[in-house]
């Protein structure tokens, strides 16, 4: 396969489209035009509309059944643009129906995971298993910082996604301690030699010790055992792309995600 940057804007629009459906906790949109998912809870992390194909004429019309749909579910959820989403102005139509810009990403790619990148060798990773997943959504929970019970059922469905789609979610930890200090994802794009990185978190105060760094490192050693060429990252533009720019990625695009709250919306004040 060939990598180009047209490879890897597709890779971005289907970003956060990738986990299957899991009986009773991450379902399908079936909405056409988009793509989206739904779970129980009432988040915009755990709720998320991405890789629209919507035209100037549809746009608005999807838009409000979508929120239709996830207020009838009671559901807070988000809307991610991508390089690929049309029409070019859906952010503007999000934001006068009632949308807030809450997130700016850079899509950022890697095609050589032989970099080099300075490590903490004071640092200690190791792969989880399913028997980590309470270590993994504390950590989760506590770095980004995300509800527990939101923590909880994503790493969850991380590890029952498996035979379906190959993810591997990685614990670090400094001092000798068996408590993590950081924690991160790696997701395996089906039949594409390409990582998606997501998922990495460090506890507040053990930040600037080198773990983003140091759990960076062991994800891309690992895909390059695995056979993989190249990493994506949606990175956030204040915190996480500045570090990877000095990692070796590259920006090809800009994301930006949108939430519709339904607590802003008074709806449940008025059920």
């Amino acid at each position: 396969m060939d990598l180009n940057n047209a490879v890897f804007l597709d890779t971005f629009e289907s970003a956060f489209s990738l986990l299957p459906e899991v009986p009773g906790k991450l379902a399908h949109l079936t909405i056409p035009g988009i793509h989206g998912r739904v779970m129980p809870l009432s988040h915009f992390f755990a709720n998320i509309v991405s890789g629209a194909t919507l035209t100037s004429e549809n746009a608005d019309e999807t838009i409000q059944r979508v929120i239709e749909f996830y207020r009838d579910q009671q559901k807070t959820f988000s809307w991610a643009i991508g390089p690929r989403t049309t029409p070019t102005d859906l952010g503007q139509r999000l934001s006068v129906a009632g949308f807030e810009k809450v997130i700016e990403m850079a899509g950022m790619v890697l095609t050589d995971l032989t970099t080099p990148i300075r490590i903490n060798p004071a640092v200690k990773i190791r792969e989880a298993t399913a028997d980590d997943i309470p270590a993994v959504s504390q950590t989760m929970a506590h770095g980004f910082p995300i509800p527990e019970d939101f923590a909880q059922l994503f790493t969850d469905i991380l590890f029952k996604v498996r035979s379906q789609l190959k993810t591997r979610l990685y614990l670090a930890f400094v001092d000798d301690s068996d408590e993590p200090v950081g924690t991160s994802t790696t997701v395996y794009l089906p039949n594409q030699p390409i990582i998606r990185l997501a998922g990495a978190a460090t506890l507040e105060e053990h930040r600037g010790k080198g773990i983003y760094s140091s759990l960076m490192a062991r994800r891309l050693a690992d895909a390059h055992k695995d056979g993989m060429k190249a990493a994506v990252i949606e990175a956030k533009l204040t915190t996480s792309a500045p570090v990877c720019r000095k990692l070796g990625f590259t920006e090809i695009c800009n994301m930006e995600m949108f939430t519709w709250n339904l607590e802003s919306t008074g709806i449940e004040e008025r059920q």
